[in-house]
């Protein structure tokens, strides 16, 4: 169960048409984030925003760290008055700013909430293959007819941190669709002639 009233670090993601809240320690059994509202309280909208004239609609999340959609900080929330379900930031103090590399990893962690990861597959967030060993990666698809698309590939964080991911060419594999979120062990497919 999320503990409300603690002023735990939490990480703030805007995914999928909502915002997303990561407790720094999440509990086995829980999900690795849970859905706001995308709104404050009333009382937290008059102290952050008090240039809003009905603070019983509760102003938008983004009033907290305008222009960024995702950062870490220190958070209260209550259950939402319009859907039990959410929450709502009661109380808010700004941490730090969260880095592309683990706004990605946080993206790919409320996708894979959605869609399990097929059999033989390794996710991501558990661990990572050796560096330079061609593996099968898999990552969601963009297109309608799949959830997955499988592409060979192989983690090379020395070369480049912010891209980890590489074709056997070299190339991003972010360049063209959306992150890895697994692997399998490639050998028997991709072992040299």
């Amino acid at each position: 169960m999320l503990k409300l009233h603690d002023f735990c670090n939490r990480a703030v993601l805007h995914n999928r048409g909502r915002w997303w809240l990561f407790p720094d320690q999440p509990r086995e059994g829980m999900p690795p984030a849970v859905a706001l509202s995308g709104r404050l309280t009333p009382a937290a909208t008059e102290f952050y925003n008090p240039l809003q004239a009905d603070y019983t609609l509760g102003a938008g999340i983004e009033a907290l760290n305008s222009g960024s959609l995702c950062w870490r900080g220190k958070l209260v929330l209550v259950p939402s008055h319009t859907d039990t379900t959410l929450f709502d930031i009661d109380a808010h103090w700004l941490i730090e700013e969260i880095d592309e590399r683990e706004t990605r990893r946080l993206r790919m962690l409320i996708d894979a909430m959605f869609h399990s990861l097929p059999a033989g597959f390794v996710s991501v967030a558990t661990a990572m293959p050796s560096c330079d060993t061609p593996v099968l990666a898999i990552r969601y698809s963009g297109y309608q007819s799949a959830v997955f698309e499988v592409l060979t590939a192989k983690y090379r964080p020395d070369r480049n941190p912010a891209t980890p991911w590489r074709t056997l060419n070299g190339n991003a594999v972010s360049d063209h669709g959306t992150e890895i979120i697994g692997w399998a062990d490639g050998t028997t497919w991709l072992a040299p002639a």
